[in-house]
């Protein structure tokens, strides 16, 4: 049967593509405090500002769902390979998704610090 490897347990990368949509969803919801506390992990000590709602609609959205329309072409084919590449291939996706969302984090407060001292 198409989908299945022996002992009959599927490949299918339907549960990944799934945990992998609502892991993009929930981090595009709470990004404010996410990017805030990636900001304090790297030292930051300021607000993220009144621009982090506009960020978070124009470009961490859009990221996302471009994150995750590639996430599933990845894993889809991964899935015709074996488990295993499945499974390596879903790994890449979080450690990717993880590497945009600290990488979005610092470029926004960045650019919000970097504003503030040009304002004074």
């Amino acid at each position: 049967m198409k989908g299945t490897v022996e002992g009959g347990t599927s490949r299918s990368p339907a549960l990944h593509i799934s945990l992998f949509s609502i892991g993009i969803l929930l981090e595009v919801y709470y990004y404010p405090a996410l990017a805030t506390a990636v900001d304090g992990l790297m030292g930051g000590t300021d607000g993220p500002g009144s621009s982090i709602g506009y960020f978070r609609d124009f470009y961490v959205l859009p990221a996302g769902i471009a994150l995750g329309l590639v996430a599933a072409v990845l894993l889809g084919l991964a899935a015709k390979r074996s488990r295993s590449v499945l499974h390596r291939a879903a790994v890449i996706v979080w450690i990717v998704n993880l590497i945009a969302l600290v990488t979005s984090s610092v470029w926004y407060f960045h650019a919000i610090r970097a504003a503030s001292n040009y304002r004074e």
